[in-house]
């Protein structure tokens, strides 16, 4: 009976462990999926993100290495209260945590400081460029090795941060000390490269870019109705799309949001971004009726009451954050 027993317990034992690994086998191939599905902005932001944590780590590390533990001369200060992710005086504590993250990011760095490595991040961005720019692909018909350049100068393009951050730390430079210097490299960068841009498919065709990236808001918004219609009886048609995102521009111009940048609020049916930047009025969706028929105005009514619910929520959490906020704070 106890060989019965103990043959089930060691069954069971490697049953769990077999689900762990595959569990964990699944989850790396996800993260993987996931980082390498980022498109330019977001790789952007990511960027940023990165940035300010090093920065954080560095005035931790100033803090650490004070008698007080806090920065030099924030002696007498009150200390700020500290998130789950502050290090701590004991060996081996969350401190290790930021030296890892701080080292992976500079091995990332290292990596695509190589040829190699830049050569391959390069082919992965240009292969991602679809999602965010067929449309524009499409509209500007360009020939095979017209379009391969432009391809190449967006790339270019999107990473002129990490190129200037990467360069800045060569010259010595820091971000926090030499921000406005940075920002100056960063514009004069971007600007070179919408010259090469402008040059390579001519200043008719780069107005139409440039329009096509003052609209990403509208476009994410004409983006999630398209999906959701893909699979209808009277899908978008180009034209309608257009129609709907000029629309949008103008109504974002008028209320004075023109050139904001997309919020997002979270995750809509399907996985699809609700983006905040871009609010769908009731006079857009009346507006939308002249060259959208019922079937697409309903699903557009339906957008709009799922980004209300999605303001809605982040208003109260926000109120939920003000009102946890102490006094002092």
């Amino acid at each position: 009976m106890n060989t019965k027993k103990n043959t089930l317990i060691v069954i069971l034992l490697l049953t769990t462990i077999a689900c762990g690994i595959l569990a964990w086998t699944q989850y790396q191939r996800a993260a993987g999926l996931a980082a390498a599905s980022l498109s330019g902005d977001d790789r952007a932001d990511l960027m940023r993100k990165l940035a300010a944590a090093e920065n954080r780590i560095r005035d931790l590390e100033t803090a650490q290495a004070s008698p007080s533990g806090l920065p030099a001369g924030a002696e007498n200060e009150r200390p700020r209260r500290r998130g789950p992710g502050a290090p701590d005086d004991a060996a081996g504590g969350p401190r290790r945590d930021f030296r890892a993250g701080r080292d992976g990011f500079r091995a990332m760095n290292a990596v695509l400081g190589t040829p190699e490595g830049a050569r391959l991040m390069a082919a992965q961005q240009k292969a991602m460029l679809d999602n965010r720019y067929a449309r524009l692909f499409q509209k500007l018909n360009l020939p095979p090795d017209q379009l391969e350049k432009f391809k190449s100068l967006l790339v270019e393009k999107e990473n002129v941060m990490r190129d200037t951050m990467g360069a800045a730390r060569d010259e010595g430079l820091d971000f926090r000390s030499n921000r406005d210097e940075l920002r100056t490299l960063m514009e004069q960068s971007n600007t070179e490269i919408d010259a090469a841009i402008a040059a390579a498919i001519g200043q008719d065709n780069f107005d139409a870019y440039q329009t096509y990236q003052q609209t990403q808001s509208e476009r994410a918004i004409v983006s999630q109705l398209d999906q959701r219609l893909s699979y209808a009886a009277t899908p978008l048609t180009t034209a309608q799309s257009e129609q709907l995102t000029s629309l949008l521009a103008a109504s974002t111009s008028a209320s004075g949001g023109a050139g904001a940048p997309a919020m997002v609020f979270g995750m809509g049916p399907g996985g699809a971004v609700m983006s905040g930047g871009t609010q769908l009025t009731d006079e857009v969706v009346t507006q939308a009726a002249a060259f959208l028929n019922a079937s697409q105005v309903e699903a557009l009514k339906q957008l709009q009451a799922e980004q209300q619910s999605q303001r809605q929520l982040m208003q109260l959490m926000r109120e939920q954050a003000n009102a946890n906020r102490t006094p002092s704070e």
